[in-house]
């Protein structure tokens, strides 16, 4: 069997070093056959894709059709109430137009993007065909229905292509068909495109269901050059992969090998992990595999290693790899009980060991801080600025980075904890010294932060680690839980530590955030922006105009391709016919100062100021040859004395770029100041005097930045002001609210609420590896005790948040409405009231954005710039539409998604208009959002969850503890040993049953013993009855025989030789009879005979220790996982391990440990006690029969060992014994097929 194994070892290697080399020849013949059938092969890659791409649209086609057959029928249903239709599900992306035979738009559903109906289209009913409409494509179905001599014309369209979305994870139509078939293509969607005749694109028409042209679809040509490249990265990827395998392979074939040397097995496992993890960075693997966000630098990439872990998968496979090396490393240090050895050291060695240990402990509290603060400052993912229920993969495969790294770190701390606490248990009982060591170690805390430039964390922090390590050290030490449980405690307490560091580093982030931002606005000069004007002007070649076929959708696309739109400044973009008439227009701000801008041919940057206040304009503008006449385009950027403004609807708003992305803009203020007040009359402050003093004191000592906590409408705000260098005598002033304990607490919950997710999953998968072993658990009262707890504490739990959050819903959407009705009220006032010119004045009065429609046509609004490139429709609501048509007056609150962004508006009739208002910038103010006690609610319920867990598992273990003890004890009693008491130290009811327990154990002793006695000395004394009867029984015979011999010797008698041979012969035949007797009776009295049989050493040596489970002295097995068998009589094995215990425990210690190690022939047992040790001039004696030093011994117990071990070929020592303990060596021959 051996042989056949190695011989299948030797043919897999041989088949991997073939397949490497084999590749390598594989290679140019691959590109050479790839280049034979280049001319087939790439005309058979198009026509596939050609087929696809028309499958797709067709199935999207016929799609159309069905729904509107569906619909067809439910306007039959419904002809004189269409406004049932609205109940309607609606799909996904499908817009819904009717219009009536006068080409009136009479129903619409989803966002309305047609008002009115071109009469051509009727030539395309019963077709598909593409609309675009302010930079959207969309793919229609046209159904025209006759119904009672009238005609009705369906549009149902679905959006294919969006030029004007501002989320780049919004993925359309095209942009879906592109990542499916991995291929570069353009549509022109217009029925009269020509096909493309450039070589190095293929084009074919896209057709319909009635087999018409609708567009030109243009694939670029594959190159043999990329497929080449192909051939290259996938035969050097599987060669890659092939060394790994074998290098994997030989890893666990040496370690095979060594598997009965432990130290060598782990040391060499460990290293072939190290190397295999550094060839899989050598390789790049897996970045050059999976092109993903796991493997995206931008999301995380530290220079440590360099570049190890640049990735976040680079760091998962990192931190996996660390987290198995410090459990290997623990099991070292356990399985050669180093840190038992190390006490025995000298005491200046101690010192000096102790030492160090110090000091690489609060080193990996720093290089624990260093970590998390790269995990913060060196990724674009920003864990605490949004939070979503189910988190996208890479922000949860970071999140159980933070979580091991945290692991790593901790258990790190704790095994350097573990042997100092170690070595001060030395003198004596640590119970006295722990609370003088823990603040010691404190002290040491504090010192060792206090001397460097940059500590990491803070104070507090800094103490909850330390004491978090403190904690999990003594729970190893003291308690006697599983490995398991001990895991669990450690994930738990990292989990605490790194969240919390990972909060504090969030909110460093963000004070870096706000002086990057102030630098920002003052960086910003006129040189740099008229650069930026005449970069967007020039920029205009890059947009499609014919494809686009929307001026105000083209300034649209200019801005997002400018360098003004990554600045975040405000400005306007507008095109002009050659008449200078506006075409369209673009502009990222709500109310828009007009200029008389200079149209001028050539580019040019001009400069107009504001008579009344110190803003002015920058502007550049040029003639261009755009489409077939000339048009102009003007870029205009506000500015407020030296420095542009960035006042930015939110919808446009960059989120920012490296560290000042983690800045949550929307609670971000900005302000300028001088020694007069405030430099900006669009927006006051209302801030305390004493901060207002000290940031003109800032202007007067011409202090060049300063960071400070001001109090900015009553709340409080962490701000940073810089003066501007320009004029000297400005601040630009940057603030952010200052987090609250609440806010603070939300923020801890966004990601421990996933580690308890992921410790929960770990707890799951654990149960499940090991289902058999707990099956029989399972139904035990212990576990059904938790399971109640847990169950009875969760249900009411989840009922009252359940209520709560339906409270809170109910409430913030009440405030809502009350805010957005008050405000729509007030509009509708002003408007009535007839005291302005117009409504853009209203706007100016009361900031408040509103639309109002006539009919059902949008006649205002104060957002036109969203309305006209398409992100708002100018058609009304349709449910508010029909509602308007049977109410006079009617107030309607609905909510609608914009941008991802719920957005609640209110609708008011009056006469024959209708007011919009919503909050689509406007922050509501509620006390407590939905999101918020989301997130609270839910951090909260996993926290509670494994505090329940760990909570039930203590207090069940508390009330399960007596009865198992008592079940242990009940157990050995019947098994006849009556030496076992129940220790409870409780003052309860399981401690008056453990005593009366005891009381009756101890009578049951005392009768049995009497019992005994009187067994014996009844039994002695039949004994002795038979006994003197059998031997009364020859003794009379040979009497009488010696009486006779005598009287013949008295008599002389000649037959006296004759006689004396007579009873000479019968007196030896007699005395046989008397030795039989005496054997028999030894016989009687001899111990049974040894019963051998192949028994497992490990399960055996745990049934021992079991028995001693439950008292307050502990007996441990070092050696898991390993299966030894022995050929020994179990009950005579047992009986010798437990005396060998038992005469440990009467010698003082209060801990054994057995730890097993198997050799090629034998087993050798070492059990250590820290007892008192055996004296040096009885070392020889203690194996010798009726040696002991007890007064009530008998010394048997070791001799009986001895001769039980000699009986089964074994040996028994004393290895060595001092005063801190002993250890006796076993030495055991192993069984024959081991």
């Amino acid at each position: 069997m051996m042989k056949s194994l190695s011989k299948i070892k030797n043919i897999f290697i041989l088949i991997v070093v073939f397949g490497i080399v084999i590749i390598s020849f594989l290679n140019p013949l691959l590109k050479k056959n790839k280049q034979n059938n280049w001319d087939k092969e790439s005309k058979e890659f198009l026509f596939e894709i050609r087929e696809k791409i028309q499958d797709e649209f067709d199935e999207k086609g016929n799609s159309l059709i069905t729904t509107s057959l569906k619909l067809e029928k439910e306007i039959r249903k419904n002809e004189n109430n269409l406004s049932n239709l609205l109940k309607e599900k609606n799909e996904a992306n499908l817009y819904l137009h009717l219009f009536d035979d006068s080409f009136n738009l009479i129903f619409w559903r989803g966002n309305s993007f047609l008002d009115t109906m071109d009469q051509s289209l009727i030539s395309k009913s019963n077709q598909t065909f593409f609309i675009k409409n302010k930079g959207r494509t969309y793919l229609t179905f046209l159904r025209e229905i006759q119904l009672k001599g009238k005609k009705y014309y369906l549009f149902n369209s679905f959006i294919i292509e969006d030029l004007i979305k501002l989320n780049k994870s919004q993925s359309t139509f095209i942009d879906t068909l592109k990542e499916k078939f991995s291929a570069d293509f353009e549509i022109d969607f217009n029925e009269s495109a020509k096909i493309e005749k450039d070589g190095r694109k293929y084009s074919f028409p896209l057709i319909n269901n009635y087999k018409n042209k609708i567009a030109v679809c243009s694939i670029n040509y594959p190159t043999l050059s990329y497929e080449f490249e192909k051939i290259d990265f996938y035969t050097g990827l599987l060669q890659k992969i092939l060394l790994l395998l074998l290098f994997l392979f030989l890893i666990f074939i040496v370690n095979d090998k060594i598997k009965n040397k432990f130290l060598l097995k782990n040391i060499f496992l460990g290293l072939g992990l190290i190397i295999l993890r550094l060839l899989f960075f050598c390789f790049e693997i897996p970045s050059s595999i999976f092109k993903n966000e796991l493997t995206n630098p931008a999301n995380f990439s530290s220079r440590f290693g360099y570049g190890i872990v640049s990735s976040p998968l680079e760091l998962f496979l990192t931190s996996v790899l660390i987290t198995y090396l410090i459990f290997m490393l623990n099991k070292i240090i356990k399985y050669y009980n180093i840190e038992e050895r190390v006490k025995n050291l000298p005491i200046t060695s101690l010192w000096i060991i102790t030492t160090i240990l110090l000091f690489i402990y609060f080193m990996i509290w720093r290089g624990f801080g260093a970590t998390l603060r790269s995990i913060i400052y060196d990724s674009t993912i920003r864990y605490f600025k949004e939070f979503n229920l189910i988190p996208d993969p890479v922000v949860l495969v970071m999140s159980t980075n933070i979580l091991l790294i945290g692991f790593i770190f901790l258990s790190s701390a704790v095994i350097i904890l573990n042997f100092i606490l170690s070595i001060a248990s030395k003198k004596g009982n640590i119970k006295y010294s722990l609370i003088i060591f823990f603040v010691v170690l404190q002290i040491f805390g504090f010192l060792f932060d206090y001397f460097q430039k940059l500590p990491q964390g803070t104070f507090l922090i800094r103490i909850i680690f330390i004491s978090l390590t403190f904690i999990n050290s003594l729970l190893i030490i003291k308690s006697k839980q599983k490995e398991f449980i001990n895991f669990i405690y450690k994930l738990i307490f990292a989990s605490i530590v790194s969240v919390t560091l990972l909060t504090y580093y969030n909110s460093e982030l963000e004070k870096d955030s706000l002086k990057n931002y102030a630098l920002d606005i003052t960086r910003l000069k006129e040189p740099q922006i008229s650069f930026m004007i005449y970069q967007t002007i020039e920029n205009y070649t890059s947009i499609n105009f014919e494809k686009i076929n929307d001026y105000d959708v083209a300034a649209f696309q200019l801005w997002k391709k400018s360098l003004l739109k990554t600045e975040d400044l405000s400005l306007l973009i507008s095109i002009y016919d050659e008449n200078k008439n506006k075409l369209g227009e673009f502009t990222n701000t709500i109310g828009v100062n007009e200029y008389n801008y200079n149209l001028s041919d050539e580019l040019k940057i001009y400069k107009i100021k504001n008579v009344f206040d110190d803003k002015y304009v920058l502007y550049g503008i040029k003639s261009i040859d755009w489409g077939i006449t000339k048009k102009y385009i003007l870029v205009a950027v506000p500015f407020y004395n030296s420095l542009p403004e960035k006042k930015i609807i939110s919808l446009f708003r960059n989120e920012g770029k490296g560290i000042t992305s983690s800045l949550n803009k929307i609670n971000v203020l900005t302000f300028y100041l001088d020694n007069n007040g405030f430099d900006n009359s669009s927006e006051i402050f209302n801030i305390d005097e004493s901060s207002l003093k000290t940031l003109k004191e800032q202007i007067s000592k011409k202090t060049k930045e300063n960071w400070l906590t001001i109090k900015i409408n009553n709340d409080n705000y962490y701000t940073f002001s810089l003066l501007d260098e320009a004029t000297n005598s400005k601040l630009v002033c940057v603030a952010k609210p200052v987090k609250s304990f609440s806010w603070n607490l939300s923020d801890f919950f966004k990601i421990f609420f996933l580690h308890a997710i992921i410790i929960v999953l770990i707890i799951l998968l654990y149960l499940l590896i090991n289902i058999k072993k707990i099956r029989s658990n399972f139904y035990s009262f212990r576990t059904k005790l938790s399971l109640t707890l847990i169950i009875i504490s969760l249900i009411p739990m989840i009922i009252i948040s359940n209520y709560v959050r339906t409270i809170i819903d109910e409430n913030n959407e009440k405030i809502v409405y009350e805010n957005l009705k008050n405000d729509a009220l007030k509009i509708r006032s002003l408007v009535l009231s007839k005291n302005y010119n117009n409504y853009k004045d209203i706007y100016d009065q009361t900031k408040i954005n509103f639309q109002i429609y006539q009919n059902k046509k949008l006649i205002y609004s104060t957002m036109q710039n969203l309305i006209n490139i398409g992100i708002l429709n100018k058609i009304l609501n349709p449910n508010v539409y029909y509602k308007s048509v049977t109410n006079s007056e009617f107030i309607y609150f609905d909510k609608y998604n914009l941008n991802e962004k719920i957005v609640n508006t209110v609708f008011i009739k009056f006469n024959d208009y209708v007011i919009e208002v919503n909050d689509f910038e406007v922050t509501q103010n509620i006390y407590l959002s939905k999101y918020d006690f989301d997130l609270f609610l839910f951090g909260m319920l996993s926290f509670l969850i494994i505090a329940l867990i760990i909570v039930s598992y203590l207090f069940s273990y508390q009330i399960s503890k007596p009865i198992k003890k008592l079940n242990i004890v009940t157990n050995a009693v019947a098994n006849g040993d009556l030496s076992l008491k129940v220790e409870i130290n409780s003052k309860d009811e399981f401690s008056e049953l453990a005593n009366a327990f005891n009381n009756m154990t101890k009578k049951i002793k005392e009768n049995q013993i009497e019992l005994a006695q009187f067994e014996r000395e009844s039994a002695w004394k039949e004994m002795a009855k038979q006994v003197a009867h059998e031997i009364k029984n020859p003794l009379t015979p040979m009497k009488l025989l010696i009486q006779q011999l005598i009287a013949s010797y008295n008599d002389k008698s000649d037959k006296f030789d004759e006689i004396f041979k007579k009873v000479t012969n019968t007196i030896l035949n007699q005395i046989e009879t008397l030795k039989n007797i005496a054997s028999e009776f030894l016989n009687f009295a001899r111990m049974p005979n040894l019963k051998l049989e192949k028994i497992n050493l490990i399960n055996s040596i745990n049934e021992v220790i079991s028995l001693f489970a439950y008292q307050d002295k502990s007996v441990k097995l070092l050696t898991e996982g390993i299966d030894v068998f022995i050929n020994a009589d179990k009950d005579h094995w047992k009986r010798t391990l437990i005396n060998i215990i038992r005469n440990s425990f009467e010698a003082n210690a209060d801990h054994v440990e057995i730890n097993v190690v198997k050799n090629d022939d034998f087993v050798i047992l070492r059990i250590k006690d820290n007892g008192n040790g055996i004296p040096k001039e009885n070392i020889n004696k203690i194996f010798l029969p009726n040696f002991s030093t007890k007064e009530s011994g008998m010394g048997l117990g070791m001799s009986m060992a001895k001769q039980f071990i000699d009986d089964i070929n074994g040996t028994i020592i004393i290895e060595s014994t001092n005063s801190n303990g002993t250890i006796i060596q076993i030495k055991i021959p192993l069984a024959k097929d081991e």
